[in-house]
């Protein structure tokens, strides 16, 4: 018997020894003398005791059905989880406390779990509150994928479609739980686009909540044998480093990739940024995703990564059959910058435990993103090839004359008189008389002669210079260099039906001077027509196996040793390509409007 039980049935006695007491009370001058006011008032005490036991055990009681309740709640959760994943039909739990005889009748409004749509397995709803976060990943798995590839690039100018890429790869991915709140995945892929090669690994590490969200790092590294052009060489190696976020609203899923790539078609020399500038780059993936039914998902998602945005489309569907458990389709489509144009198509393989599609993406494994670089390298370089250049500036302007002298600034003023000179000697004195009676006073001698005049003062300093007359007025500014804007266009297909020169109808205009490089017959041709025109020239005709041109137009292409042209100029918008016979690096000029000649790309053998 429970401890429940022992607890009621002592509920039971207590209250059949006061139903006693008072009936011996009522009944009590029948049998004997009335009991005295004292024994009454232990009575009371008494009864008052029972009760604050009985109120004690009632709490202990609700306390331990409590208990129980959470327990239940918990086994109905992992069932509910179990049957979600094994597609069976509900298990009805009894209550502890239910009595005996024929089932009630089900909840109509109680989640019924479903192998086609289901309640959200991690919503706490789900399992009447009770909750216990999953495993980041709930066991070692692994899954592989194969798929078909077609794309088309629009960057030909020459009006011809001809940049098609078919192609495949095949891809795996192992994962695993790291604890019980993190997990790693190594990814695989070997494919082609094409006729160029695509292998590459990478690894992810993450914490992850099923019901919540995911967030981890990402790194990948690959070689693609890329599909170059003699005027922009590809770098072979492919690297991407970033973070992952994923965020699990019911059915809805965020999942977002962003962080720093290197290599691939951005890496050539002059294409869209100019030297270096295009190595270190940023990419990022963003995919909003539904799953309408648990084993059905669609995707909406942008993708920035080689220097162009593109939008995606996708889905995906496991089979609800017993023999196809575990497999599914899918197929996106691209579309992008530059009329790019993507389709793919495939089929996935998971193994592991047996879940529905959505339970998969949040317990198992994340995506294969290894699987988004094969697609985004396929694009081939076909680019408009943009590097401006201005005219020389005009020669400056003679110096203006010389300024007319200033006047003559006024005499200084005269210098203070010198000082008196000092008085003559005075006179020798007369012989005295002979005494005799005294004679009349003699006459006065006369003055000594003046002293000679001091010599004269220092003259005083002189006045100050006059003002300095102005400037005289500058001379013209010599004329403004004509601008000139070089572009060198790549395209597929020969922008003249017959013979050296036309005015091509497949060509967009361009100002006079402007290249055009046809990589389907390795040719050179010049916009020669005045002004902004599609009047073009063949001019030279290359070889891409040793990056090597040719004279067809000896008046606008010469051919020169070295790394640069002889004369820094020329004939205007002639071009001189230069052979550097040392290091390999030859190089293609291009002269402005006066002949001045302009660096325009460097030129690779082997492409």
């Amino acid at each position: 018997m429970t401890h429940g039980h022992l607890r009621v049935n002592r509920h039971w006695a207590l209250l059949a020894g006061i139903a006693a007491v008072a009936l011996t009370a009522s009944a009590a001058p029948a049998l004997a003398q009335a009991p005295s006011n004292e024994q009454l008032y232990q009575m009371l005490l008494e009864l008052k005791a029972g009760q604050e036991r009985l109120k004690a055990e009632n709490v202990a009681t609700k306390a331990e059905n409590e208990r129980i309740r959470k327990e239940l709640l918990e086994t109905k959760r992992k069932l509910v989880i179990a049957e979600h994943a094994a597609g069976a039909a509900p298990v009805a739990l009894a209550s502890p406390a239910a009595p005996a005889g024929p089932p009630p009748k089900p909840d109509e409004s109680a989640p019924v779990v479903s192998a086609v749509r289901s309640p959200d397995p991690y919503s706490h709803a789900a399992t009447d509150g009770a909750y216990a976060p999953l495993p980041a990943v709930s066991a070692l798995n692994f899954k592989g994928e194969g798929a078909g590839l077609a794309a088309n690039d629009g960057r030909a100018l020459s009006g011809v479609r001809a940049n098609n890429a078919f192609g495949g790869y095949g891809a795996g991915s192992l994962t695993f739980p790291l604890g019980h709140d993190f997990g790693a995945s190594v990814d695989t892929v070997l494919g082609s686009a094409g006729a160029n090669p695509f292998v590459g690994a990478a690894g992810h590490l993450f914490w992850r909540d099923p019901s919540t969200a995911l967030v981890g790092v990402y790194g990948s590294l690959a070689y693609a044998d890329q599909p170059s052009s003699v005027f922009g060489k590809s770098d072979d190696v492919y690297a991407k480093l970033g973070m992952t976020t994923e965020l699990y609203l019911g059915r809805a899923s965020v999942e977002i990739l962003g962080g720093w790539e290197t290599g691939g078609p951005l890496n050539n020399s002059i294409y869209t940024y100019g030297p270096g500038g295009q190595r270190n780059r940023l990419f990022d993936q963003l995919d909003l995703a539904y799953y309408p039914l648990d084993d059905w998902r669609v995707s909406l998602g942008q993708r920035y990564s080689q220097g162009q945005n593109l939008f995606t489309a996708k889905t995906e569907y496991q089979f609800d059959n017993p023999n196809l458990r575990g497999v599914s389709i899918f197929a996106e489509g691209d579309i992008g910058q530059n009329n790019y144009r993507a389709a793919i198509a495939g089929v996935r393989f998971y193994f592991g435990q047996d879940k529905t599609l959505i339970r998969r993406h949040r317990e198992d494994d994340p995506p294969i993103y290894l699987a988004e670089d094969i697609r985004q390298l396929s694009r081939p370089i076909q680019p408009s090839l943009r590097p401006h250049f201005g005219g020389p500036t005009g020669a400056t302007g003679a110096t203006g004359a010389t300024g007319a002298t200033g006047a003559t600034g006024a005499t200084g003023s005269t210098g203070a008189t010198g000082a008196t000179g000092a008085t003559g000697a005075t006179g020798a004195t007369g012989g005295t008389g002979a005494t005799g009676p005294t004679g009349a006073t003699g006459v006065t001698g006369p003055t000594g002669a003046t002293g000679s005049t001091g010599a004269t003062g220092a003259t005083g300093p002189a006045g100050a210079t006059g003002a300095t007359g102005s400037t005289g007025a500058t001379g013209a500014t010599g004329a403004t260099g004509t601008g000139m804007t070089f572009d060198l266009y790549e395209g597929a297909a020969a922008p003249c039906a017959s013979g050296p020169s036309c005015t091509s109808s497949t060509l967009p205009t361009a100002g006079q001077g402007t290249i055009y490089y046809d990589s389907a017959t390795d040719t050179l041709w010049e916009y020669t027509g005045a002004g902004t025109t599609n009047t073009v020239t063949l001019i030279a005709t290359g070889n891409s196996s040793n990056g090597q041109f040719t004279s067809n137009d000896p008046s606008l292409f010469s051919v020169e040793s070295g790394t640069a042209p002889s004369s820094p100029s020329g004939v205007p918008y002639s071009a001189v390509f230069t052979v550097d016979t040392t290091s390999g690096a030859n190089s293609l000029w291009v002269a402005n409007s006066q002949g001045v000649y302009q660096f325009l790309s460097n030129v690779y053998a082997g492409e």
